[in-house]
Parts: C-alpha cells; sequence; structure tokens
C-alpha cells in the first residue's frame, strides 16, 4: 500500500468511525454530513470521495460483519470446545451468533436504516457469494453428510430460510428499538431446526 492509500484509507476510516459514534449518539436522521465532516474535522469533498452519501457509509459501517461471521466459524470448526458438538448444533450455534454478531455494535435506529437502504439499492445482502451463504452451505454439507437433515427441503430452500430468520429476528429487534435481548428470539432458530433435522 503506497503512502497516499494508507492516507485515503486512514481518511476513511476516520470519517467512518465518527459517523457511527454520531448515529450511536444522536440517531441516525439526526446527523448530518456537514456535522459529520467537522467532527472528523475532514473536507466535505473528502467525505465524497470515500462515499456517495449518508446511506453508503452506513453501508461501510459494516453492521452485517461478513469477517465476524467467519471468525466464528472457524472458532466452531476448529476449537477444542466445539469438537464434540454435531454439525446440526454448530449450525443452530451459527444462527445464534450471527444475530448477535449483527446487533452487537449497531443501534435499532442504525439498522433500521441500514435495512431501508438495502431495501433500495439491493447490493450486497443478495450477493450470492457471501460469507453468511457459504458457511450456511458448508454447514448444510456437514449435516447431509452426518444424515441429519430430512429431505423436505433442498440445501439451498435451508439457506433461504435461514436468511430469512436472521434478517426478520434482527428487523423486528430494530423495529422495537431492541426493546428485548436479542437470544431471546433462539426459541425460533430451535423450531427452525426441528424442522429441518431427522
Amino acid at each position: 500500500m503506497t503512502y497516499r492509500q494508507r492516507m485515503a484509507k486512514k481518511t476513511r476510516d476516520k470519517i467512518l468511525g465518527t459517523a457511527i459514534d454520531l448515529f450511536k449518539k444522536k440517531g441516525y436522521a439526526n446527523v448530518s454530513i456537514a456535522e459529520i465532516v467537522n467532527t472528523a474535522g475532514v473536507s466535505r469533498g473528502s467525505f465524497y470521495a470515500h462515499y456517495k452519501n449518508k446511506d453508503d457509509l452506513l453501508d461501510g459501517a459494516g453492521i452485517i460483519k461478513e469477517n465476524d461471521y467467519s471468525i466464528f466459524y472457524e472458532a466452531l470448526r476448529n476449537a477444542p470446545c466445539f469438537a464434540d458438538i454435531d454439525p446440526l448444533q454448530k449450525l443452530k450455534s451459527f444462527l445464534y451468533q450471527t444475530n448477535s454478531i449483527i446487533v452487537s455494535d449497531s443501534t435499532a435506529d442504525m439498522i433500521r436504516h441500514y435495512y431501508s437502504y438495502m431495501i433500495q439499492s439491493s447490493k450486497n445482502l443478495l450477493r450470492s457469494d457471501r460469507t453468511y451463504n457459504r458457511i450456511i452451505m458448508e454447514l448444510l454439507g456437514d449435516c447431509r453428510q452426518h444424515h441429519l437433515l430430512n429431505n423436505i427441503y433442498t440445501d439451498e430452500q435451508i439457506l433461504e430460510m435461514c436468511t430469512l430468520l436472521n434478517r426478520g429476528i434482527c428487523i423486528d429487534w430494530a423495529m422495537n428499538d431492541g426493546s428485548f435481548p436479542i437470544e431471546s428470539k433462539n426459541y425460533l432458530i430451535d423450531n427452525f431446526i426441528s424442522t429441518i433435522s431427522v
């Protein structure tokens, strides 16, 4: 990475970090681009060099934290504490953790605006190459290998159900202003797992 690239990344990260802090303190709708650049100490031109608008910045905030999914998945696959857990329990654990990861560093307000933006742009969440999709399909493959899934649904259908279930729980949490612990909806995941298992 050249010096110029490092400086550009530093500016981008500064804008993003400042914006997230402001969103958490004041609410997404109550924060303007002018406030973000003033607080970050950067120019308006610097903002637009990195982000198209405030919604694009929210997308860059990484509410859907694919890297965190990978970290947890690697623990599921390799950590000694998970060694004796069957693949179906690993799938359930991953679905639980997905919701926790999404809401861990976000406010309900941020998640509402994020999904609203995604509905309008449909750019990231519909990508077939998402880390989330790859992990679910690998876990389903392990489950099939151990004969833990029934044959009512294909793996693609189960992936779709997992996606809708995780997304629905997080959206419901956001719509209710985060008024309940996200883990309190794990019973929905439990019911889903019992539907797809033998």
